[in-house]
């Protein structure tokens, strides 16, 4: 299933579906400590949240999303510099997007069992060229 969601979506989604207890949680960018920390208070909702990153993942990095991984949460992918994927891919193209932004986040996680499905896109900007480059790789975007 391929699907884009918008920080609207998923409001709506979550207040359309609100009286059943559900809610969409994101969060992004490299706040490890304090996602870490709410672990505790996610499991004593039985919340289940998604986590994009954004920079080099290096040793430290891949033990927190190990830890978040096993308490059940996802981890998605925002980039390696966070750099605008529709300015980006103008400048030097599609190709050198996921080459330079996209795979080597995603071959790490990939080589260390962390299961990506996701990208939330930097700043939300993306368009049809960027949205088709990316499905390669992800079967949800967030912009």
């Amino acid at each position: 299933m391929r699907k884009i969601l918008s920080l609207m979506t998923i409001c709506v989604t979550s207040t359309t579906i609100a009286s059943s207890g559900t809610l969409c949680l994101t969060f992004d960018d490299r706040y490890f400590a304090s996602w870490e920390s709410a672990i505790p208070l996610f499991a004593k909702y039985n919340a289940h949240v998604t986590f994009f990153v954004y920079r080099k993942i290096d040793s430290e990095t891949l033990e927190s999303m190990k830890k978040l991984q096993d308490a059940g949460h996802s981890i998605g992918l925002h980039g390696l510099t966070h750099a605008k994927a529709v300015d980006f891919i103008k400048k030097y193209g599609a190709k050198k997007y996921t080459d330079d932004e996209i795979m080597p986040q995603l071959e790490i996680c990939r080589k260390s069992g962390i299961k990506i499905r996701s990208f939330a896109y930097p700043n939300s900007q993306n368009d049809e060229e960027s949205d088709k480059e990316l499905f390669k790789n992800f079967d949800f975007f967030f912009s």
